[in-house]
């Protein structure tokens, strides 16, 4: 019996030691769970700040510079707060009212304290939407100098004041760490826009009128050095068409210019010698496409020797078979066989003249907005053609190139829309399976301090290596091996060149060693992936992935009173079609990738984004 009862005591206590370890450790796990997610609060907190944590680092061993002066129980302090703060910047007047407020703290007057606090926060608010990029370092040190300051002083406020005179002052002064570092990175990306590509410019950079004073005067200083670079362009175009053998695309400063003459240069030299589909190509390829809205008056400088001299390389045959030879009788037969039904009339009313393009263009669009104005701009109350355009391209394209930052301004963002959405489709790749991957995302609208450095980080440095934007025709840029694959035929031969991809592929083509499905090419060119569906087994899987036929619709032609033909009498003539296919040529059996991206079945859109 005792030694039965020795048996179940020791049974006791061995279960009761279980049950208190499993206790324990359920303790133990519980805390293990809250010390996780405490510390993933904390990463995440952290990953958030990054650029305020950075900062912080950067400037940890700053100072207040300010020192207190006149103060706010002074009789004497109208003096400061008229006269002498007039004489100082707002970064310089916000720690000055933090000096202030410093010294009444210690004196234990809150309300005196409270009067320059008031300053402090109006000076840091206008400091916040004002900081120049130019000042960024002087700006996120007084930052980190002013928080570290507060912080001090912080034991010594009354506890239910802390809210306005700790909190509130240190989450301001984060908001001007990140406005400096977001003005810093705008800068940087507008100056590297402005110098590859004026259109991405405008889209990204244009500034409004409530734009912080800094960026209103950077943006005229880079629209001036743009108006220069765009004037040579087309100078330098002109005399291309004139003799393209010394065509001095070299000479062109602007990369998105440069490659548009390197491009046209070859087809202008092959249009001299009488080769009609070089001519035609040329046509297509349209330099006016690449200035934007705020380059628009270099063209009415540049335009007639332009012209004159695209219609000096280039007659159309419609116009040779009418006899008209010179330019301004050229267009009028051009006008008659492409404008719409509304515009052709309004010619013969005499409410439209042809002087140049671009003039009796805009006139079109207006009479074509009176007559098709869409319900959807009339209920806005717009009057303009150019916004309700911009309208019309916001309700009805593609949510990616919204958020791309295409907004319908330019003509030709249904046109980038297009070749965006084909290289989105495409695997990543540019305009015809060469250029450029798509656009990234439109900073301007992204509201999170962080994400918005973030986006303005990638996009700077996507300009950076690309060296340009889709629609361009340029090659991968260092690094992204996103871009395209090659054909088969030209990664056999090792070819890592696009031109000679192009070069490789015309041979083949012109030797009967590739064929494409009949109607698919113009005789001995061979055209870029985009623009033909390739016989089945003429790509390896997953090279080649057409867009579906039902991504893109043709517009309606009925109203458009065109002909099939879109060649007109210079360059830039591709503007006066309405509702015609960019590629007509391209074969009933293709995959099209013409007409608006917005598909609004409306003559006054159709005819506007052509």
């Amino acid at each position: 019996m005792r030694r039965r009862g020795l048996v179940i005591l020791v049974s006791f206590f061995l279960l009761l030691s279980l049950l208190v370890s499993n206790v324990y450790a359920q303790e133990d796990v519980s805390q293990a769970e809250e010390r996780q997610e405490d510390e993933g609060a904390t990463e995440t907190e952290v990953e958030e700040e990054t650029t305020e944590t950075k900062v912080e680092e950067e400037f940890k061993d700053a100072e207040l510079e300010a020192k207190a002066g006149i103060t706010p129980d002074s009789s004497f302090y109208f003096v400061e707060d008229s006269i002498l703060t007039k004489f100082r910047d707002d970064s310089e007047n916000r720690e000055k009212k933090i000096a202030e407020i410093k010294e009444m703290i210690k004196e234990n007057n809150i309300e005196a304290a409270r009067k320059s606090l008031g300053k402090y926060n109006q000076y840091a608010e206008n400091l916040e939407k004002e900081v120049d990029p130019d000042k960024k370092e002087e700006a996120q040190r007084s930052a980190v100098a002013i928080r570290k300051t507060i912080r001090e002083i912080e034991s010594e406020i009354p506890e239910s004041e802390r809210g306005e005179f700790v909190d509130d002052v240190i989450e301001k002064e984060k908001g001007i760490i990140t406005a400096a570092e977001i003005a810093g990175k705008i800068k940087e990306l507008c100056q590297t826009l402005s110098k590859i590509d004026p259109l991405e410019y405008s889209r990204v950079c244009k500034t409004e009128e409530n734009a912080p004073r800094w960026q209103r005067r950077l943006d005229k200083e880079l629209t001036a050095e743009q108006e220069k670079e765009a004037r040579e362009f087309f100078g330098i175009m002109s005399q291309c068409f004139r003799n393209p053998e010394e065509c001095k695309c070299e000479d062109i400063k602007v990369t998105a210019f440069a490659e548009k003459c390197k491009i046209i240069a070859p087809l202008a030299a092959e249009c001299q010698k009488g080769n009609e589909e070089a001519c035609e190509k040329v046509d297509e390829e349209d330099p006016i496409d690449l200035l934007p809205p705020h380059l628009q008056a270099v063209l009415e400088e540049v335009e007639d020797e332009f012209e004159d001299a695209g219609h000096d390389l280039h007659l159309p045959k419609e116009c040779e078979k009418e006899g008209a030879t010179d330019r301004k009788s050229c267009m009028l037969v051009m006008f008659k066989l492409n404008a719409p039904e509304e515009c052709i009339a309004a010619l013969e009313r005499g409410e439209i003249s042809i002087t140049n393009e671009r003039e009796a263009r805009e006139k079109c669009e207006e009479i074509m907005f009176k007559a098709n104005a869409p319900e959807e701009c009339i209920e806005a109350g717009l009057k303009d053609p150019k916004e309700c355009g911009k309208l019309m391209f916001k309700l009805n394209a593609p949510e990616e190139c919204i958020e791309a930052g295409l907004t319908g301004e330019s003509r030709s963002d249904d046109k980038k829309c297009r070749e965006m959405m084909d290289s989105q489709r495409n695997e990543g790749r540019g305009p015809g399976g060469f250029g450029p991957p798509a656009f990234g995302r439109n900073c301007k609208e992204i509201q999170n301090p962080e994400e918005k450095i973030k986006c303005l980080e990638e996009f700077y440095n996507s300009a950076q290596q690309q060296g340009g934007f889709p629609g361009q025709g340029q090659g991968p840029g260092p690094g992204d091996e996103r871009m395209f694959r090659f054909p088969r035929e030209c990664e056999e031969k090792g070819i890592t060149s696009p031109e000679e991809c192009r070069k490789i592929m015309d041979e083949l083509y012109k030797s009967g060693k590739f064929r494409p499905p009949e109607g698919e090419f113009r005789e001995g060119e061979f055209r870029p992936p985009t623009e033909f569906r390739p016989p089945e087994g003429e790509f390896r899987e997953g090279e080649f992935s057409p867009p579906p036929e039902e991504s893109f619709q043709e517009p309606p032609t009925e109203s458009s009173g065109t002909s099939e033909s879109s060649t007109t009498t210079s360059p830039s003539s591709s503007t006066e079609s309405s509702g015609t296919s960019e590629s007509s040529s391209s074969g009933e059996g293709s995959t099209s990738l013409t007409g608006s991206v917005i598909s609004t079945a409306n003559p006054f859109i159709d005819y506007y984004f052509k």
